[in-house]
């Protein structure tokens, strides 16, 4: 994904390393009332003029409890100097860093595999618009 504004741009590719997904009760199903709870941890592995390398986890808890996903991996920033730096820095409207968005958005398609073929309540693809969103440590 790119990011572009006023002369600044910056591209984020996204690999995914780790998955985990937890069905925790039976009777649950796509159906089920649920709130998603999502954690996320980020932490800078290499900082160049051009670019930033980052690991990422996300997990995803429900409220009730009946289910919890954990996605791992890397993610680069590649673009202008003033690019990396305006897709690490803090979204104003959601407190999160800017990187998370296109990270998410890269992710999203293997969630929605993974909780369709448990039968679990779907997340929704702007679960990080939510002003909930916890970030456990960020860049």
């Amino acid at each position: 994904m790119s990011s572009t504004s006023q002369g600044t741009k910056a591209e984020v590719n996204v690999t995914i390393k780790k998955v985990l997904a937890q069905k925790l009760e039976d009777s649950s199903t796509h159906d089920s009332k649920v709130v998603f709870n999502i954690g996320v941890n980020i932490e800078e592995v290499y900082r160049r003029s051009n670019s930033v390398g980052l690991n990422y986890a996300i997990s995803l808890e429900t409220e009730p409890l009946i289910a919890k996903l954990a996605i791992e991996g890397v993610a680069t920033v590649n673009g202008s100097p003033a690019g990396v730096e305006k897709m690490l820095a803090q979204d104003p409207a959601t407190g999160i860093p800017k990187v998370l968005t296109p990270i998410y958005e890269e992710i999203y398609s293997l969630l929605f595999i993974l909780v369709g073929t448990l039968d679990l309540p779907y997340p929704s693809p702007a679960l990080l618009k939510k002003p909930h969103v916890g970030v456990l440590k960020s860049v």
